[in-house]
């Protein structure tokens, strides 16, 4: 066969009882190498590696698959144990359920920074509301777009013989929009600059703990999910704070409770979708990639949807502004 390429789904050499990729081939049972051929009638198999010479042959394979797969292919580096228990893992990858979820998701966050672009040229004035809120969703719907199409993930097996994903590109979604969407609340209740910019920070090191705990396969994670709740109760209370602030008027504190309590209420929600999840995966990559959709429009589209449709209060705030800076 002329199509003969290796596709090495799995270079499994782990010495015992070291931690994933840490000297892969010191194992005394040699190196077991899988792979699988392409073409019409593809086959697959494995070859056990017994030479003295392992260090040669950890050399020759590293460089083959950096070059043919890219730095990749250390995430299906497997314990030796692992491997004779499950030596066929499987992947627990979306169905038509979970990609039909972030298809909707992007067509959501799509049509909602179509709604807010027309909304901001509409306005004769001030747009910092309108601009800020639009960008939000367009990262949001760049973000699902990459996931729909298969793209922005890695794969963990937590779960002996099972492959799950964790998508990094929805963490990278959220390190970008979340800070937007706490600037946009605290800006419309005057909140000062160097306050805002605290919370930016705690937030980003929130979704940061989050993403390393998703990817750290064993119990480890749990140091990441608590050092984030710790990050998020600072939120919390920053936004609990200026509750009671009527800086710009009556109609612009009415809004800011409406967004900051909603924006509350549906982040809660977020470590508990985490901890079934890609916390104790509990549920399908489906499932999570429908709660997390459902959120994700509640908290985006709905809460810009809420903002820019007040346009009142977003008048009184920008004048306020004005004074300000006068």
């Amino acid at each position: 066969m002329m199509i003969l390429a290796v596709a090495l789904f799995a270079l499994t050499a782990l010495s015992e009882g070291n931690v994933a990729g840490e000297d892969i081939f010191q194992s005394k049972k040699g190196l077991v190498v899988s792979g699988e051929t392409l073409g019409k009638n593809p086959q697959s198999g494995s070859v056990v590696i017994t030479s003295p010479h392992l260090h040669n042959v950890e050399r020759r394979v590293e460089e083959f698959l950096n070059s043919a797969i890219g730095p990749s292919w250390r995430s299906y580096l497997r314990p030796i144990d692992r491997v004779e228990k499950f030596p066929n893992p499987v992947k627990d990858d979306l169905g038509y359920f979970g990609y039909w979820s972030l298809l909707i998701g992007f067509i959501c966050m799509a049509l909602s920074t179509m709604y807010f672009y027309m909304r901001a040229q509409q306005v004769s004035g001030s747009k910092f509301f309108e601009v800020l809120t639009m960008g939000i969703t367009g990262i949001a719907t760049l973000a699902y777009l990459l996931m729909f199409t298969g793209a922005g993930r890695m794969w963990v097996e937590e779960v002996p013989g099972t492959f799950s994903p964790v998508y990094w590109g929805r963490y990278v979604d959220w390190v970008l929009t979340t800070p937007l969407m706490l600037w946009d609340i605290l800006a419309l209740a005057g909140a000062p600059n160097d306050e805002i910019a605290m919370v930016i920070i705690m937030d980003m090191l929130m979704i940061g703990f989050g993403c390393a705990g998703a990817q750290t396969p064993d119990q480890n994670k749990w140091f990441f999910f608590i050092f984030g709740m710790v990050t998020f109760m600072h939120i919390v209370g920053v936004l609990l704070k200026y509750g009671k602030v009527n800086k710009y008027g009556e109609e612009a504190r009415s809004l800011y409770n409406k967004v900051a309590w909603m924006t509350i209420v549906l982040w809660t929600l977020y470590p508990v979708v985490w901890i079934i999840a890609e916390g104790q995966r509990m549920i399908s990559a489906s499932l999570e990639a429908c709660l997390y959709m459902l959120m994700d429009v509640s908290a985006k589209c709905v809460f810009g949807i809420i903002i820019v449709q007040a346009r009142g209060a977003l008048e009184a705030i920008n004048n306020g502004y004005k004074n300000v800076d006068a």
